[in-house]
């Protein structure tokens, strides 16, 4: 896809030195027909050939810096946002009926968890909270066996509504899974997220590192984990047990 944008470049500025070279040449020049002479280029031959060769470049270049996305590789951003919108309206036309089974039975667990995955989907996360938290008292009444997981997903919906921050509402969250699964792995990531975000990334970095020699090597949550330890790295407090670490 690089080297397509190179050659259209390229064949561009061939054109553009064509249109040049033929406008702005004297009366004569190159001529092979003396019955058809050429004319001298006029005020508005003079003005397309600016329009063409500065005037559209310079455009072209600003609505890339303006809305480009050099982050998309090889792919055009407009594909990326047709998507985001699919799974935006595929959202909000799953949002009705999902509310109608809640309005129609109020415990029923699954059309909660499916609202509160439907708001995540649209950034709405007050409303996830609300729902999530729902199913989860739903869960603990019934004794639910996916109750830890219901949790889990509590907690880390708690944690994007405060923007990232691991808030108290989401430690109490973390530490009910805890009282469930005490060695359950992303509720022990958050609670050293916690740690470094309130000024020690160094205790959490201790934290991280115990949890990442558990479990497989190929869990999920490691990759999380491995980001979440590199960002502490660069934190003030955690020089030392960065040098100690490598």
């Amino acid at each position: 896809m690089t080297m397509l944008y190179v050659l259209m470049a390229v064949l561009t500025a061939g054109v553009c030195i064509k249109l040049v070279h033929v406008l702005a040449a004297p009366v004569g020049a190159g001529q092979t027909d003396t019955s058809r002479p050429l004319r001298r280029a006029s005020r508005e031959d003079r003005f397309l050939v600016a329009v063409v060769v500065l005037l559209l470049p310079a455009a072209a270049l600003t609505t890339y810096l303006l809305t480009g996305r050099p982050d998309l590789r090889a792919r055009q951003a407009i594909f990326d946002m047709t998507s985001d919108l699919q799974t935006r309206q595929a959202a909000l036309l799953a949002q009705r009926p999902m509310a109608v089974l809640v309005g129609q039975n109020p415990d029923d667990i699954g059309a909660h968890l499916s609202l509160s995955e439907i708001n995540r989907r649209i950034g709405r996360h007050d409303d996830e909270v609300k729902f999530l938290a729902r199913a989860v008292a739903l869960g603990v009444a019934a004794q639910d066996p996916l109750l830890r997981h219901y949790a889990v997903t509590l907690g880390q919906a708690q944690v994007r509504q405060s923007g990232g921050t691991v808030g108290d509402d989401a430690l109490a969250t973390f530490s009910f899974v805890r009282g469930l699964y005490p060695d359950d792995p992303l509720s022990r990531h958050f609670e050293a997220l916690a740690i470094a975000q309130r000024g020690d990334p160094a205790a959490a970095l201790v934290l991280w590192r115990t949890l990442l020699s558990e479990g497989p090597s190929r869990a999920y949550w490691k990759d999380m984990v491995r980001k979440a330890m590199s960002d502490a790295r660069r934190m003030p407090a955690a020089t030392a047990a960065s040098a100690e670490d490598r």
